[in-house]
């Protein structure tokens, strides 16, 4: 395990390391058991004090065990220059011990002569928040959609059903699957005097076409 890390100096692959090092994203090289080098960037969103202070850390330290780090079993594919995998989200540990959301893309090449992982980090924390959040608000409003005493139902653009709450079905004979999404088109409304009402003063259509709130109509 080397003690400290210098950055690589540009002879040979000059054109390549600075292409690395300008890089607006995190990197590192590594192997399958610890980092052999990292970029600015990686050192910033780490919390590391400098690069080479990464340098020679396990892979463990920075993705542990339950938390999804890359999977080393792969190296025999190296070599043979296969392509890189498709973009994963792991969680890494930062130098204090805090944990960041990242997006994880890996591709083969040869460091120093020999094969290893080129790895970018792309912090995604703020994205993941933002999704669960998402998520718990769509449980939370599916919830009360679900409760509501009043029969709900979602329609999209064309007026097609798309979703509807258990009470709607005890009021309208909407069959359990999919095929109600458009039948309630055919049906025929009428005002309280029992003449027809025309299409368009049907309320859904008239909020949808007017982007109207309708209240207190009755059918």
């Amino acid at each position: 395990r080397p003690s400290k890390a210098s950055v690589p100096k540009t002879t040979g692959t000059g054109r390549s390391f600075a292409i690395l090092e300008n890089f607006p994203e995190a990197i590192l090289v590594h192997d399958a058991d610890m980092i052999l080098y990292a970029n600015l960037f990686a050192q910033q969103i780490l919390g590391y004090s400098s690069r080479e202070t990464l340098a020679g850390i396990s892979l463990s330290a920075l993705f542990p065990a339950g938390r999804a780090a890359p999977q080393p079993e792969r190296m025999p594919d190296w070599e043979d220059g296969k392509a890189a995998d498709r973009p994963m989200t792991y969680q890494v540990c930062r130098k204090d011990g805090t944990f960041l959301s990242v997006q994880v893309l890996s591709a083969p090449l040869r460091f120093r002569g020999k094969p290893a992982w080129q790895t970018i980090l792309r912090d995604v924390t703020a994205l993941v928040r933002i999704h669960e959040t998402l998520k718990k608000n769509e449980h939370e409003l599916n919830t009360l959609f679900e409760i509501l005493p009043v029969g709900v139902a979602i329609m999209d653009q064309n007026r097609n059903i798309i979703q509807t709450n258990s009470r709607l079905k005890e009021i309208l004979p909407i069959p359990p699957d999919d095929s109600y999404s458009n039948k309630h088109l055919q049906w025929k409304f009428l005002r309280q005097d029992g003449t027809l009402l025309p299409i368009t003063e049907i309320p859904s259509f008239r909020a949808l076409n007017e982007r109207l709130r309708i209240n207190d109509f009755i059918v």
